[in-house]
């Protein structure tokens, strides 16, 4: 959004300190095209915001989804390390020839 400014007056200023007439229009046309108005700033604000939430559901989410997995993980774990001491305890037994 364009600021309402009175660029030929902030022209003067430069010009008054040794710019040349050309140094110190453009200098005014840079400073007043790159303002931002306090609407501006709002919705950037607001935008922020928005991502921010969007940002935080979508950790949840996989927050959720990781404990999923890491619990299936856990579960499936168990008996898996199970039959392997199980395997490990029969293999030892039999090469001992106790079985």
């Amino acid at each position: 959004m364009a600021v309402a400014f009175d660029t030929p007056k902030l022209a003067r200023r430069p010009e008054a300190a040794g710019f040349t007439t050309r140094q110190a229009q453009d200098t005014a046309e840079t400073l007043t095209a790159n303002l931002a108005t306090r609407s501006d700033i709002q919705k950037l604000r607001d935008k922020i915001r928005e991502v921010e939430l969007t940002l935080r559901a979508d950790m949840a989410a996989m927050r959720a989804e990781l404990i999923k997995w890491v619990a299936g993980i856990g579960v499936a774990g168990v008996p898996a390390i199970g039959g392997i001491i199980l395997t490990a305890r029969f293999t030892v037994v039999r090469s001992l020839g106790h079985g």
